[in-house]
């Protein structure tokens, strides 16, 4: 009888000890969600001497995501399709910078620079979309 109260009191103090455990835990920005940002990317072309010549789909662009606000770390990355489009998925409730790099067409020495978004998700399930950049090449 002693040893049926014992195992009771075992199962109850792991069953609080495990649900403690899981309300304490604060999911942040990042990874393991079911959030997506969707977004495209399209380059303007200029000529050497700045003259504007068209656009296109930016394809097999790299496009960058920073999970929260506290770094400036990189978390992420993936490239454009044929089309320009990106996505990034899986993604839980935050706030994101999401990021491309663009050439810089009166920068001294061509230098690229930085075209940047941020984005929040508000819900765990939610699909952010048109984070559309326009860059120079």
């Amino acid at each position: 009888m002693h040893s049926k109260y014992l195992i009771m009191k075992i199962r109850i103090i792991t069953i609080i000890i495990v649900l403690a455990t899981l309300l304490s835990c604060k999911k942040t920005e990042g990874v393991g969600g079911r959030a997506k940002i969707q977004g495209y990317v399209l380059v303007e072309h200029y000529s050497n001497s700045g003259n504007y010549k068209g656009n296109y789909d930016a394809q097999n662009k790299k496009v960058y995501i920073i999970y929260g606000d506290e770094d400036e770390i990189v978390d992420d990355n993936v490239s454009t399709s044929y089309d320009g489009t990106f996505e990034f998925d899986y993604l839980q409730k935050g706030t994101y910078k999401i990021f491309v790099y663009s050439s810089c067409v009166d920068c001294f020495n061509k230098e690229d620079s930085v075209v940047m978004q941020t984005v929040t998700i508000n819900d765990r399930k939610e699909i952010i979309e048109n984070v559309d950049f326009v860059i120079t090449d």
